[in-house]
């Protein structure tokens, strides 16, 4: 692929090498989107070119949006600060600061169970 006005080529090999380096430097196999646009900017690359690079590595299946381990997500937000924002948009949703990521997750998946079980007992009526 090709990327900005300098016409910067990246095959898939330098693209796997970036991804690779670009979990390195972060580390523990989760990475914000914040700490990835860093790190193309630290690369020399735009935010534009950056995210292309992201989409076509998802693309790949090299990385995947989301994070498997959601304590892990908590601690990454909490060093790099946006922990507290985050808690502010879940309190603006309903949720109070007690609840956390982890509560949010249980709840909606409640939720979906709760509607499943209504929608399995209204089919055995």
């Amino acid at each position: 692929m090709v990327l900005g006005k300098n016409k910067r080529l990246f095959t898939t090999e330098d693209l796997r090498t970036f991804i690779s380096e670009m979990f390195n430097t972060f580390g523990y196999g989760c990475i914000l989107l914040q700490e990835a646009k860093l790190f193309c900017m630290k690369k020399g690359l735009t935010i534009d070119e950056g995210l292309t690079i992201l989409i076509i590595a998802e693309e790949m299946g090299l990385i995947k949006r989301g994070c498997d381990d959601l304590s892990v997500y908590c601690e990454r937000l909490k060093r790099i600060g946006e922990y507290e924002r985050q808690i502010e948009y879940l309190k603006r949703l309903g949720y109070s600061e007690e609840d956390g990521f982890v509560e949010v997750i249980a709840k909606n998946s409640d939720f979906e169970l709760s509607q499943e079980s209504e929608s399995d007992l209204e089919e055995l009526q």
